[in-house]
């Protein structure tokens, strides 16, 4: 790999936005001051918080500029505030409970130099199960695809993009680079969606960070998780008319998404499960079959099979 650190550093911004979230800051923070690129800066927008988050990101250095908001805000707003504050050319994103690897930013500013008419950079990942992390790579799910390029006919049928790896380039995304702020689960998609109507997006297949689920994660909202993607659906109706795009496919995966994270979660999957023969593909047909004949304890094998975000 050619050192980037040997040419001109071009900035980035990376957001930081935190709502009590001190349990796991520290390490998130330090996994951008371990970073091999050396350009950077932290917007770190505290949504009003009521725990010691304030006292733990006040310890670093001026890299990190804090900001506070007067009263707590939905998460796509405070995401628009801390953008707001950006200076960095490039702009990445970390929540308080995610790492990154020191590689992270390096592989990526030479992806998008290299690829100048790139507006979205993404990556392979990990898991990581609250302390635990896997050795087993977000593309090693078979229900996990990798697209490059003109994506929105495969993003708007499945968001296969962690948000945890992007890097955005600010100057293609001029106009664009702003959260739907009715949006609280489905705010990252909604964006992404967006960028690849106005510019490609390319992938970087080395891991580079670590993503922590545990049962504070927003995505286990399986409500939120429906009212949202018919949102999206529905604003981005007429693009999905020209292209010609069979939004039933993403209804279907929706559905079928919903129902392992509702047995997952044990929750009530049954209110759900009506859906999978409505929007029906060979998965969804086996899971309804085997929720009918009540061998739900299958589902600990499917469920391998399944990424961790809808």
């Amino acid at each position: 790999m050619v050192d980037i650190n040997q040419r001109p550093l071009q900035s980035v911004s990376v957001v930081m936005n935190c709502y009590n979230g001190a349990k796991h800051l520290r390490e998130a923070i330090d996994s951008v001051y371990a970073q091999t690129y050396e350009n950077w800066e932290i917007i770190f927008w505290d949504n009003a918080s009521t725990d010691t988050s304030a006292e733990i990101a006040k310890t670093y250095d001026s890299k990190l500029r804090y900001f506070r908001g007067e009263k707590t805000i939905p998460l796509g707003a405070a995401r628009s505030k801390a953008l707001e504050q950006c200076n960095g050319q490039y702009i990445a994103f970390l929540d308080v409970d995610d790492l990154w690897l020191p590689q992270k930013l390096e592989v990526q500013v030479q992806e998008m130099q290299e690829n100048p008419e790139s507006i979205v950079c993404y990556s392979d990942g990990y898991d990581m199960y609250d302390e635990e992390k896997s050795p087993k790579k977000f593309s090693s799910y078979p229900n996990v695809k990798i697209f490059e390029g003109d994506v929105f006919n495969k993003l708007i049928i499945s968001n296969f993009i962690n948000w945890q790896t992007v890097l955005i380039n600010k100057e293609l995304a001029v106009g664009n680079l702003y959260f739907n702020e009715e949006l609280n689960f489905a705010e990252d998609h909604e964006l992404l969606l967006r960028l690849s109507l106005q510019g490609k997006v390319s992938f970087s297949p080395e891991p580079l960070i670590y993503y922590r689920l545990h049962e504070n994660n927003m995505s286990h909202d399986i409500s939120m998780i429906i009212r949202e993607s018919k949102l999206i659906y529905h604003i981005f109706r007429k693009e999905i008319s020209i292209r010609g795009i069979n939004i039933n496919k993403a209804r279907a995966r929706l559905y079928g998404t919903v129902v392992m994270k509702a047995i997952r979660n044990r929750e009530d999957y049954r209110q759900y499960s009506n859906y999978l023969l409505q929007y029906p593909n060979f998965q969804n047909i086996i899971v309804f079959v085997l929720i009918k004949l009540r061998m739900v304890f299958l589902f600990n094998i499917m469920l391998r099979g399944y990424p961790t975000k809808a």
